[in-house]
């Protein structure tokens, strides 16, 4: 219910206060005093048309504020919820009016579009003149009348989830069908691609190996080069090293007996020696007396030329590919079940179907049956109002074959016929 309504500089309204109370309020005055001005500004806040003449003269801007006790619209707080909107039981509707034209809505404090502001007052009141339209006009209203009276709300509930659910399925359905032949070639693409790969059987860590060991082919020469003189230079010629060292040996261990600070001495140059002597060892094992192997150098330039050209069309590095292929495998997986999923989905759609058809069915028996008892009490009260002649008549309309809607399967149309031999007419 309306619990508050401020209103600054509208029209001949400087401030104005209304506090209402639950009961039933009475504005009075002579013509003039401001009574529908009032009304205006309460039309604005709830999202009527605002224009820079409505601002009073000479003010910069007009704003009017309507507070609501919400506690007991549950319609109101389920639709504040879905905007994200706290309400603490209570909305407060605000519409500012600027002298230049401009103008802004808010709820609760939040700056909202004007149709949600319009969509909401339609849920918290109902206003009633000769000018506008009654509630009671809209087919939604004469809908909620109807499952009211005939206390519905479960099936209601339960037809709105089932709608939702329906719905939901269909939109996935229609995504995964309308994107099918992208989804096609994208799969033949990607097919092609991880064949290609797999048609190489790359091994962990190859393309390092294979790296390392086209280097080392390739400078054979200089290598075994440097090992030869290298060799010969600890060993083999007349200056070897390792012979002038032992011979150095020699000379300290003798003169240590006569310097024993000379022993650690000896000693560190003693490992040297054996040092060198695993180093000329080493060295012999890397000596080769084979000849160069062309052909197995030529393979791994072939495997390599390979490797790197297939790394250029993925756009990464030879060492990469294996993750490459990874990435294409895991891309692939979800658009090979889409196929499932579309039979799957079919399944739960024919499922969500029937659940939905049984409850429609219910709630249209159960609103036929109520259409005749709303009919027979109103009918009474016409009578009481000396309109014995007048006829409501309630008509269940069906909605077109294979056509869903989250109330049911119906259409709901209050008609009357006032005049005898007049066919009822809505409202």
């Amino acid at each position: 219910m309306l619990s508050q309504l401020i209103i600054q500089n509208f029209a001949i309204i400087d401030f104005l206060e209304l506090d209402f109370k639950p009961q039933m309020t009475a504005i009075t005055g002579e013509t003039g005093a401001g009574k529908s001005i009032a009304i205006d500004a309460l039309g604005l806040v709830l999202g009527d048309r605002a224009e820079a003449a409505m601002v009073a003269h000479g003010c910069k801007r007009a704003e009017i504020s309507a507070s609501f006790d919400i506690s007991k619209l549950q319609d109101v707080q389920t639709f504040l919820t879905e905007q994200e909107m706290d309400n603490d039981n209570e909305c407060i509707l605000r519409r500012t009016i600027s002298a230049e034209g401009g103008s802004r809505a808010y709820i609760n404090g939040r700056p909202v579009p004007l149709q949600v502001v319009k969509t909401l007052s339609e849920k918290l009141i109902d206003i009633h003149s000769q000018h506008q339209h009654q509630s009671l006009l809209r087919e939604n209203t004469q809908r909620d009348l109807l499952d009211y009276y005939g206390q519905h709300q479960s099936l209601t509930q339960t037809i709105a989830a089932q709608y939702k659910h329906w719905h939901g399925l269909t939109q996935t359905m229609n995504k995964l069908k309308s994107s099918a032949k992208e989804r096609a070639s994208r799969i033949d693409f990607l097919q092609f691609q991880i064949d290609e790969l797999l048609a190489l059987a790359i091994q962990p860590n190859e393309w390092d190996a294979l790296d390392q060991e086209q280097k080392k082919l390739a400078n054979t020469e200089t290598i075994q080069q440097v090992i030869n003189e290298s060799l010969d230079t600890l060993l083999n010629n007349e200056t070897a090293v390792l012979s002038q060292l032992n011979h150095v040996s020699q000379q300290l261990t003798h003169i240590s007996q006569y310097a024993s600070d000379i022993a650690p001495i000896s000693q560190m140059l003693d490992s040297g020696i054996i040092n060198i002597n695993e180093v000329a060892n080493d060295l012999r094992h890397q000596q080769t007396e084979d000849p160069f192997d062309s052909k197995h150098f030529d393979n791994i330039e072939t495997r390599m030329a390979s490797l790197l050209d297939i790394a250029r069309k993925h756009r990464c590095e030879p060492g990469q590919l294996l993750e490459t292929l990874e990435q294409l495998q895991k891309e692939i997986i979800p658009l090979l079940n889409a196929e499932e999923n579309l039979d799957s989905l079919e399944n739960e759609i024919k499922q969500a179907i029937n659940a939905y058809q049984a409850t429609a069915e219910k709630l249209s028996k159960s609103r036929q049956k109520t259409a005749n008892r709303l009919n027979k009490a109103c009918q009474k009260i016409l009578k009481q109002l000396n309109m014995a002649q007048a006829r409501l008549d309630i008509k269940i309309i069906p909605l077109e074959k294979n056509t869903f809607s989250q109330h049911g399967n119906e259409k709901i149309s209050f008609q009357i016929s006032t005049n005898p031999g007049s066919p009822p007419k809505p409202l």
